[in-house]
């Protein structure tokens, strides 16, 4: 099967719109500059900047030069965390710098929230169901003193 240009184009433009990022953007943290512009005019890259390209999305080589096959390498899933907000980001990375007994209060106090949300319920003192089953009992502070980081991403 011949090389298709094309095709190629439109399979990297596929990635980055599943990864939520511009194909310039993508290509350029690869460390190539016109890339597209020059599949586009003809040219074929050297094999080696397609498996730059192909680990940068986690995704099979074969695919990625010929559409044939699977699109992500087996041992590969995209990450959600390509899929979140500025914000989400920013509270998971909070969430993580904590410790497992604060990581507990903060499921426990949005998991009230959500509850009293959902049920118009009061949320001081509820029993709550979570960490796989584990059912505990929190009363909510005024304040939580934890460690927040913010990032740009």
């Amino acid at each position: 099967m011949d090389f298709n240009n094309e095709a190629c184009v439109k399979r990297i433009e596929y990635l980055c719109k599943d990864k939520g990022v511009t194909v310039n953007k993508a290509l350029s943290e690869c460390g190539f500059k016109n890339f597209i512009v020059n599949l586009r005019k003809g040219s074929i890259p050297s094999v080696d900047k397609f498996f730059i390209i192909a680990d940068y999305f986690g995704v099979d080589i074969r695919w990625l030069l010929t559409g044939n096959g699977t699109v992500y390498a087996e041992d590969y899933l995209p990450s959600v965390e390509n899929y979140m907000s500025k914000d989400e980001k920013v509270l998971l990375e909070n969430y993580r710098c904590l410790s497992e007994k604060e990581q507990d209060e903060i499921i426990g106090r949005t998991t009230r929230l959500v509850v009293h949300k959902v049920h118009n319920e009061p949320t001081q003192s509820q029993n709550i169901q979570y960490d796989g089953g584990k059912q505990e009992s929190h009363e909510i502070s005024e304040e939580l003193a934890i460690p927040v980081r913010t990032h740009s991403f």
